[in-house]
């Protein structure tokens, strides 16, 4: 080995001896809760109604990045969410907020957190009488059950979200969804 070689080795075994107390431990460490970013997604199911297109029952995909202010899994948590709901006669609703979210851990890796979703949204519909677009204010509450394993993964069911929209011309459209999927933390 040549000598440069050789203090390249040494500084990376000295560096990784300094920085292995405060590295990842697994789910069973230390910092098991440890979960500063969360990116999750997951399909579902929604009934609605608004004005102008009565009651409808169709599907939902939501994704949502968080970022956890304490830099541990539970606590607040600020981020953005994306949301589609699609179905019956081409309708089309598409938003987009700023997420709030309070991660309360229940027991061992199980979390309870109810969330606030504040940002703006758009209608597209098309049908046999013509199609319209729409832009308007979304609102958007609820809660979750997530359970965190193996260090990172998570599984999250979201049984009560409610859903506004109100939009141009005092028209509005709304929805209760139910909604399951997985997601990373890191």
């Amino acid at each position: 080995m040549t000598r440069i070689t050789k203090t390249l080795l040494v500084a990376a075994v000295a560096a990784s001896a300094l920085l292995a107390p405060t590295a990842y431990a697994g789910p069973l460490g230390p910092n098991r809760n440890k979960m500063e970013f969360t990116l999750a997604l997951g399909p579902g199911a929604y009934m609605g109604s608004g004005s102008g297109f009565g009651s409808f029952a169709v599907g939902a995909f939501e994704m949502d990045f968080m970022y956890h202010l304490f830099g541990k899994g539970d606590g607040p948590a600020i981020g953005g969410g994306f949301n589609v709901e699609f179905g019956a006669s081409s309708l089309a609703v598409i938003e987009g907020g700023l997420k709030f979210r309070w991660d309360f851990l229940v027991k061992n890796l199980v979390y309870l957190a109810p969330f606030i979703e504040i940002g703006g949204g758009g209608l597209v519909a098309s049908g046999p009488f013509g199609s319209a677009s729409k832009g308007g204010f979304h609102l958007e509450f609820g809660g979750e059950v997530r359970l965190c394993f193996n260090g990172m993964g998570l599984l999250f069911v979201r049984p009560l979200v409610f859903d506004f929209n109100i939009g141009e011309g005092g028209g509005h459209i709304s929805f209760y969804k139910f909604l399951v999927g997985g997601g990373v933390s890191f």
